[in-house]
């Protein structure tokens, strides 16, 4: 397997950015900057992950994770917001979006476990 940048805190990192996309500036309309990547540095989430950063990382994401759910707190599902790059979106289908962004991101955040402890699978 190639050399990653992938890490558990890049994740949480990754998330609250992609939180603050859909939620705070598609759906909410807010013009809120993101936390870790540009234009110039789109991967900086995962690339300047680092440890002694972790602590605030994760308190970011759980506040960004409240946020979203203010930002959208209300909003029918049926609700439509138009996206420069993506075009016409749903609240119903941003939601269904970040689940399966999630998903995906918990299982890589499994395979990062099982290459620590070498264990397959949840027991």
């Amino acid at each position: 397997m190639p050399p990653s940048n992938l890490s558990l805190i890049g994740i949480a990192r990754h998330l609250t950015d992609v939180e603050l996309s859909y939620f705070r500036r598609r759906c909410g309309g807010q013009e809120v900057a993101s936390f870790y990547v540009s234009e110039d540095r789109p991967g900086a989430d995962f690339e300047d992950a680092s440890p002694a950063t972790a602590e605030r990382d994760l308190q970011r994401l759980a506040a960004g994770q409240q946020a979203a759910r203010q930002a959208v707190a209300g909003m029918p599902l049926d609700t439509i917001f138009v996206n420069a790059r993506w075009g016409q979106m749903s609240l119903r289908w941003a939601l269904i979006h970040m689940i399966g962004e999630y998903a995906g991101h918990t299982g890589r955040a499994d395979l990062i476990r099982e290459r620590i402890d070498w264990r397959a699978g949840w027991w």
